[in-house]
This record gives structure tokens, C-alpha cells and sequence, in this order.
């Protein structure tokens, strides 16, 4: 995975958006129930896979 990975919420699409650079490159998708978060489905765009990009995005929601 590179260096240059981001992982922001995106409160009103109700997803997490990773990013290299300026680029999507994949995000998860949530919703919540009572307190917690649930993760509902990820996605990464064919011309980022193979990065760990969607294992750091579950891993991110997780954490959370």
C-alpha cells in the first residue's frame, strides 16, 4: 500500500472515502445503529486494487 493514502469520513454520503493524492480510490459505506458504526459495503476502484486499500478502509471503520 502507498504512503500517500488518506481515509476521511464523508458524514453526508455516510462513507469513508480513501484517497491517493487527489484521487478516489475506494470507499466504504455505513450506517449506524444506536452507537455503533456498520460497515455496509466497500468498494475500490479496478485501477487501485491489489493496494490493501479496502483491508485499510475495514480496518479504519474498525478502529473507529
Amino acid at each position: 500500500m502507498t504512503d500517500q493514502l488518506t481515509i476521511t469520513d464523508n458524514p453526508e454520503a455516510r462513507r469513508y472515502e480513501a484517497r491517493i493524492g487527489d484521487q478516489l480510490a475506494g470507499w466504504v459505506d455505513y450506517g449506524k445503529v444506536r452507537n455503533r458504526l456498520v460497515a455496509i459495503h466497500t468498494e475500490v476502484l479496478p485501477e487501485f486494487g491489489g493496494r490493501g486499500i479496502g483491508t485499510a478502509l475495514v480496518r479504519h471503520v474498525i478502529a473507529e
